[in-house]
């Protein structure tokens, strides 16, 4: 896995203005003079002829035209009740808000224009639907029933198989997500479910909060066990052995899994739109191509860290990283999005 150079961070503060809206007294017509027509002596309301009514009454002119003056009536509230029980007042209802036009398990995000933080070039992302979780082993293992999908590689306590921390064919790990995917693989099941990759940007856009320029996919404050799956006190010994070295914490506290975790688990770390995990339990794959910085061949971008992550400038929303499209790693997993 190859970290891109990292980024020298600008957040970008937009001024909050204020509209004025212009005033408008509302004139009133001069009445005309009151001639001396004395309302309720029976007599037609000619149209030089109008009542002159006093302080709290108005002019009422009967079917026959005969003119009187009766009580004004009374303004009508701006705030109608919603009805009665038992002579006590009903609780007003919420408004509904308009049915998403995304599909159920996915939300709408607005597009926008903002500067890429690794190039710092302008780019506007159209608004689009994104999975609020990342796709899990129950999700992937419908498109495998159905042929569409290659199995994904299972568990394997054996280290030359590269499977250790694998989650297909795992007991009580249907709600984690699936990882150990190649880059294709990934994007098949995005097709099967009539989805696609997000593209790099709109990955971006998204941990960012769009305009908000967010630190973090939750804001600014530093991560910690409450907002993701990262290495944290469990992390170190869990996995002493498997790899060349020992991982480092990132973070002092323990966040509950040493591997991967349910999708959602970490509801503080969500986005502004609800969306779980941008940061922490793995890396996502984006549709969008780089180079290596190595070699120069042809890399995938992905973004987001992992479970394994020792640093938090892996799950900065403007970081993103590069890998071999044939890796098969677990610490990479998949999210889908849709046009919208």
């Amino acid at each position: 896995m190859s970290l891109a150079r990292p980024p020298n961070r600008r957040l970008v503060l937009l001024a909050a203005l204020a509209s004025l809206l212009p005033a408008f007294a509302l004139i009133a017509r001069e009445a005309p003079a009151a001639t001396g027509f004395a309302c309720g002596e029976g007599k037609a309301n000619l149209a030089a002829k109008k009542c002159d009514c006093p302080a709290g009454k108005v002019e009422s002119t009967s079917a026959k035209g005969v003119s009187s003056c009766v009580d004004a009536p009374k303004p009508a509230s701006s705030i109608k009740p919603v009805g009665s029980t038992a002579g006590k007042p009903v609780a007003a209802v919420a408004p509904v808000a308009p049915a998403s036009k995304c599909p159920a398990g996915m939300v709408a995000i607005p597009g926008g224009t903002f500067p890429l933080e690794e190039t710092k070039k302008s780019m506007t992302v159209g608004a689009f639907c994104v999975d609020v979780n990342e796709v899990t082993v129950a999700d992937y293992s419908l498109c495998v029933g159905a042929n569409a999908c290659a199995r994904a590689p299972a568990y394997s306590d054996d280290p030359k198989l590269n499977s250790q921390l694998c989650n297909a064919g795992r007991a009580g790990r249907a709600l984690h997500p699936v990882n150990c995917l190649v880059w294709e693989e990934a994007s098949a099941y995005c097709s099967f479910v009539k989805k696609r990759l997000l593209v790099d940007e709109e990955w971006e856009w998204l941990a960012r909060n769009g305009d908000q320029a967010s630190k973090f996919p939750w804001g600014s404050a530093a991560p910690d066990e409450s907002r993701a799956n990262v290495c944290g006190a469990e992390c170190p010994p869990h996995v002493l052995g498997m790899f060349s070295r020992q991982p480092k914490a990132m973070i002092p506290g323990d966040d509950g899994f040493a591997e991967t975790a349910p999708v959602g688990s970490f509801p503080k770390g969500q986005n502004r739109w609800g969306v779980n995990d941008l940061a922490g339990n793995v890396w996502e794959w984006t549709s969008t191509s780089d180079v290596s910085p190595k070699d120069g061949s042809s890399m995938k971008i992905m973004r987001g860290g992992s479970f394994l992550s020792e640093d938090s400038l892996m799950l900065q929303s403007g970081l993103r990283a590069v890998e071999k499209p044939d890796a098969r790693i677990a610490q990479i997993g998949i999210r889908c999005a849709k046009n919208l």
